[in-house]
């Protein structure tokens, strides 16, 4: 086992809850791990192919003071028999701690080969547990979509791998997240919690269609690669820093001339905001910061989840943006919640005058596969022209939507989310 549970971790967890995640190197607990750790205290526990004996891993929760124990359907893909028949013990065992509840989580059709015994494992392992206590999700790896790299993502795989047909919901590719956060929040929670994706059967040509869209989608240069990928030989930091540049074309003279800073959304605001300030000859500087790196806010399709999220990781050194008028540059306005933060905290310095400058023209349709249904776009609710007094500012500006389809469409990628 690596040593992944610190020395002074008694420092840190708080007195709520103290989650103990086991083989938490595998690819759906790796985003669990992730998301949790950002106001959970989570420790795990890597399976490094042999299982930890009962004593051992008791010892670490009376120790640490844990009160649940979270693992996977994953583990149970890497075990052979003996070793199930040993991680079963391991199980019955962690039993008898008073007050220790269990969250088991059970996927579906993974993507891994599966052992023929795969399921009965599964069953095995819920019949040990009591629902009256404990939890037990079930859900589809296709519904784990947790990778945005698309040689990655699991519908990409199942292509290449001549999967013939497969029912997957077509807007569940991006509820990872939002079943985590479930997982998290809804810890008082006991029984049975299934996530099925009957609703919608799609065919093998149809997932390789999704691959290949998703592909160019331009969303995928605008915030979900990283800066240091190759887009058709530039790497995407160019792609942004010429985008952010770019919007010197709307912004007023008045404005560029009374500009004191130009300040980015981290961090994918980042590079516009420095393409920006260097075309406009103005200071860069970084104002706002991530309290922790715990993922994307877009991914998350409950709005009051989403705006918590938001709340819960920026922050601000208000004392940069005092008297100063302020450009403040996120890569897109979608349901305009990170920006609604960013006015939040602004009303709390001495800033004299805010604008927002944004690198893609305005949202206008909701992406059949990027955004879930039940998100509702700032652009059906407001114009413009209305959002500088939604966000109690001076000013919005987005980028022309000739400008930023001149560079996408020539370069291959699609822009369909800005038309209307």
């Amino acid at each position: 086992m690596q040593d992944s549970i610190d020395k002074d971790v008694r420092l840190f967890i708080p007195q709520k809850y103290k989650f103990l995640l086991f083989g938490g190197n595998f690819l759906f607990s790796k985003r669990l791990y992730e998301i949790a750790k950002r106001e959970l205290k989570i420790k795990r526990i890597d399976f490094n192919n042999q299982i930890e004996s009962s004593d051992r891993i008791k010892g670490l929760i009376k120790y640490y003071n844990f009160d649940t124990f979270i693992f996977t359907s994953e583990i149970l893909l890497k075990l052979d028999e003996e070793d199930f028949i040993k991680f079963k013990k391991v199980i019955s065992s962690l039993k008898d701690l008073s007050n220790l509840k269990f969250i088991f989580i059970s996927i579906t059709k993974p993507l891994n080969p599966t052992p023929p015994n795969y399921y009965t494992r599964i069953q095995g392992i819920k019949n040990i547990l009591d629902l009256k206590q404990d939890m037990f999700y079930e859900f589809s790896s296709f519904i784990t979509y947790v990778d945005s790299n698309i040689e990655k993502n699991p519908l990409n795989v199942l292509s290449s791998n001549s999967v013939t047909s497969l029912s997957l919901l077509k807007n569940d590719v991006h509820l990872s997240d939002d079943i985590i956060n479930d997982i998290i929040y809804n810890r008082k929670g006991t029984g049975n919690f299934s996530f099925n994706n009957s609703n919608v059967s799609k065919t093998f040509k149809e997932v390789c269609n999704y691959a290949q869209t998703q592909s160019k989608c331009s969303l995928n240069i605008i915030y979900r690669k990283k800066p240091y990928e190759i887009v058709n030989n530039r790497s995407v930091a160019d792609w942004r820093f010429e985008l952010g540049a770019s919007l010197t074309s709307v912004i007023p003279n008045e404005i560029k001339d009374n500009l004191d800073l130009i300040i980015p959304v981290p961090e994918t605001g980042r590079y516009y905001a420095q393409g920006l300030a260097s075309k406009l000859k103005k200071p860069y500087i970084e104002a706002f910061y991530k309290k922790a790196e715990i993922g994307r806010s877009f991914d998350i399709s409950n709005v009051e989840r989403r705006q918590e999220f938001i709340d819960s990781k920026l922050g601000l050194i208000s004392n940069l943006v005092d008297n100063k008028n302020v450009g403040i540059i996120d890569e897109a306005i979608f349901t305009g919640s990170t920006l609604k933060t960013v006015s939040n905290l602004l009303k709390s310095t001495n800033v004299n005058k805010v604008y927002y400058f944004i690198p893609s023209p305005e949202c206008k349709f909701k992406c059949d596969y990027n955004m879930q249904p039940d998100r509702k776009l700032i652009s059906e609710s407001f114009s413009p022209d209305e959002l500088s007094d939604y966000f109690n500012i001076e000013g919005v500006y987005f980028q022309k939507l000739s400008t930023f389809s001149d560079l996408m469409y020539p370069s291959g990628y699609n822009v369909c989310c800005f038309f209307k």
